[in-house]
Parts: C-alpha cells; sequence; structure tokens
C-alpha cells in the first residue's frame, strides 16, 4: 500500500485534517486539504491522477505513464521552492483561521514544463471505503 493512503485512511479515523503535496508525472500538486466528514479523502480521489494530463496529447500521455511506471518523477528544486511556499501559505491559513485555504477539497497543479496552472475540485464519493461514516 503506498503511505499517502495509510496516512489518509488514520487521519480520517482520527478526524484530523491534512493535506497532500507532491508530484504526478511532470506536475506539481498542491492540496487537496483533506477535512475529515467535510471533504473528500486521497481514497475518494485516487483514481483521478490522469485527468491531469489533458493539455498532452495521447502520445505525451503514453510516455508519461509508461515511465512512471519504472521511475518516479524527478524534482526540479526552483518548483520544489514554488511548491513548497504555497502548501506553506496554505497551512498558516488553516492553523490560524486568519482566512480560508483554497486548497480545501481542491488541488492545484503546476505544469512543470509550461507552468500552466489547473485547479481540480475532489469530490466526495458516497460509496468511499474509507469516509463514507465520517
Amino acid at each position: 500500500r503506498n503511505i499517502s493512503f495509510m496516512v489518509n485512511e488514520a487521519c480520517v479515523i482520527q478526524k484530523i485534517p491534512w493535506s497532500v503535496t507532491g508530484y504526478i508525472e511532470m506536475h506539481a500538486v498542491c492540496g487537496p486539504l483533506i477535512i475529515p466528514g467535510k471533504t473528500a479523502c486521497l481514497n475518494c480521489i485516487g483514481k483521478m491522477n490522469n485527468s491531469i494530463f489533458s493539455d498532452l496529447d495521447e502520445a505525451q500521455k503514453n510516455l508519461a505513464e509508461e515511465f512512471n511506471k519504472r521511475y518516479q518523477a524527478p524534482s526540479y528544486g526552483p518548483l520544489n521552492c514554488y511548491l513548497s511556499g504555497l502548501q506553506a501559505m496554505e497551512a498558516v491559513k488553516y492553523l490560524t483561521g486568519y482566512e480560508n485555504p483554497r486548497t480545501i477539497g481542491m488541488r492545484f497543479i503546476v505544469n512543470s514544463k509550461n507552468m500552466k496552472i489547473q485547479i481540480q475540485k475532489m469530490h466526495r464519493n458516497p460509496k468511499c471505503e474509507v469516509c463514507r461514516g465520517i
């Protein structure tokens, strides 16, 4: 099992909000901020990763999927800095209550190739095995 899904399950059971940040292929991802009982959990949205490839042609999608079967997506220092800054800002907003984080139930996706940003809303799955009773 993937560590992110194990963290998700533990946080949902304990009703602890948490956030996801990382990479999907060549895309940097900030969010979603998962709030058990309010937003989709990671298990609800686990199958959405391919939807970030909407700006790629079919050959590029196939190449990206084939590449990631063998290797972890490489990190890129400046993009890591940008992504960690976004994540820290969202955490401060949530923890202080100063402002609602934009990533509650949503994720920001930055294409490292062209720096285009997508925002995806995450929807709860009423049949989710992890969070349906919360």
